[in-house]
């Protein structure tokens, strides 16, 4: 394996607990752009998870990590989190806080709960209100969508910025999760289109499976 650091752009996919591998690895990835020891210039965490409020735990370290490489010139990092269990706080296929940093996602087998029902316009009542507070203060480096990651085109989006990079470095794309989502992951790489993986310099997988 190479070092993630070589690569200009990261994008790092996880479900669930695998969340502790993509952090993990964008915290080492901050502290070597802070110190000028890093080639990367494109961060982007996606994190699938069953609850939107699964996220409320991780809301102090994902503002910790925004805030790292947040005034570095020439660098960008997004969290997009997907939630696949419907919450009457959100209208299916929304996004509540904007369109993601520069890999914009559309939501797809979104399945809403048993009895519940969704109102247009967003919130509704008071669940979720903490959360959404929160999430309004690092919008638009945070977003919140209902629905799984479309990931041809996270991965594409992000090649489309990294190929405009001169002497672009490559990509990596990590992915920590079941087989499922690695497959996934793999399949979306395959998919990209051959000259633009040439543009970037090349895309490398580097996956965890639970």
């Amino acid at each position: 394996r190479s070092v993630p650091s070589s690569h200009t752009a990261a994008i790092l996919v996880a479900g669930g607990s695998g969340i502790t591998f993509a952090l993990s690895t964008a915290e080492a990835l901050a502290d070597s752009i802070r110190k000028g020891q890093a080639a990367t210039r494109f961060i982007e965490v996606v994190w699938i998870v069953q609850d939107r409020n699964g996220l409320k735990p991780l809301l102090p370290t994902f503002a910790a990590l925004i805030n790292a490489v947040e005034h570095v010139p020439g660098v960008v990092l997004h969290i997009s989190v997907h939630y696949t269990r419907a919450s009457k706080a959100s209208l299916p296929g929304s996004n509540s806080y904007g369109k993601s940093g520069f890999s914009p996602a559309t939501p797809e087998g979104f399945r809403p709960s048993k009895g519940e029902s969704f109102m247009p316009g967003g919130v509704v009542g008071s669940d979720g209100g903490d959360l959404d507070a929160h999430l309004s203060t690092l919008t638009p480096h945070l977003t919140l969508t209902a629905g799984r990651p479309n990931l041809p085109a996270v991965i594409s989006n992000t090649a489309r910025l990294t190929s405009a990079i001169s002497d672009a470095k490559g990509i990596l794309v990590g992915v920590c999760g079941p087989a499922g989502l690695a497959e996934n992951v793999n399949r979306s790489v395959r998919s990209l289109d051959s000259s633009l993986r040439s543009a970037v310099g090349g895309v490398e997988v580097m996956e965890e499976v639970f």
